[in-house]
């Protein structure tokens, strides 16, 4: 499980930039990770720096992925 919000940060970027990809699940057996967990997330999607990405902002790398 994630210790903190940098070891989550850039997989969750690079969702971000799947616009296919509505959907994702990390897997957790512990009840305690499992929570911590989700408020690692439900930080990460309330931080106010988080916005939706448009094609002019996308990296060349993923640009055939998208």
């Amino acid at each position: 499980p994630p210790e903190d919000l940098s070891d989550l940060y850039d997989r969750l970027d690079l969702l971000g930039l799947a616009r296919t990809c509505d959907w994702w699940v990390i897997e957790l057996m512990k009840p305690a990770e499992i929570l911590h967990t989700r408020n690692l997330l439900q930080s990460y999607l309330a931080s106010p720096t988080l916005r939706p990405l448009d094609s002019t902002d996308r990296p060349p790398l993923f640009s055939n992925v998208l």
